[in-house]
């Protein structure tokens, strides 16, 4: 049976990724920072540390400013096959995720996107016809919500957006 909290004890998982940025330089983040992220991560999607791996560290610009960069971490994490992307996403969020981050007393990560899935493809036959149409899915694409900050940063753009413009009417208009 799988367990959440520990992982699967019968071998059935698959494989879940994400990438987070952080405020911290690939030299600030030693082995001790990248366990403790690794802890973070674990406990934010309910698997055992054993279950989450650091694939890559990179540095990146985090904004458009000189001397903000910071690194992309890209995790790979084994979680039990019944868990839903829905269930991922919201385990994974930036809000969930900088909870674990501050307990574990490494600075939030500044964004995230959140998990894909990494299993094995099968390619259809081209040439092989279709006989039942009707057992064809239906895909659906679906994002997860944005979080409140990402609401909130967004609201705060939209307000200086509308001020330039008032700003820029009353100079035309002199």
């Amino acid at each position: 049976q799988c367990d959440f909290g520990g992982g699967c004890t019968d071998g059935k998982t698959r494989t879940a990724g994400l990438t987070a940025r952080m405020a911290v330089t690939e030299r600030e983040f030693d082995e001790d920072k990248k366990t403790k992220f690794r802890i973070g991560c674990a406990s934010a999607a309910g698997v055992a540390l054993n279950k989450v791996t650091i694939a890559r560290v990179r540095s990146v610009l985090l904004q458009r400013r000189l001397l903000n960069t910071g690194i992309e971490v890209d995790v790979e994490l084994q979680v039990p096959a019944s868990t839903t992307a829905e269930e991922l996403s919201s385990s994974l969020s930036e809000e969930n995720l900088n909870k674990e981050m501050v307990k574990q007393g490494l600075p939030p990560v500044a964004s995230v996107r959140l998990p894909t899935e990494t299993a094995p493809l099968t390619t259809p036959d081209p040439t092989a016809p279709n006989e039942n149409p009707s057992d064809t899915p239906d895909i659906q694409v679906t994002s997860p919500p944005p979080s409140p900050a990402s609401a909130l940063r967004l609201k705060h753009i939209t307000v200086a957006l509308a001020l330039l413009l008032t700003v820029w009417v009353n100079i035309r208009q002199f």
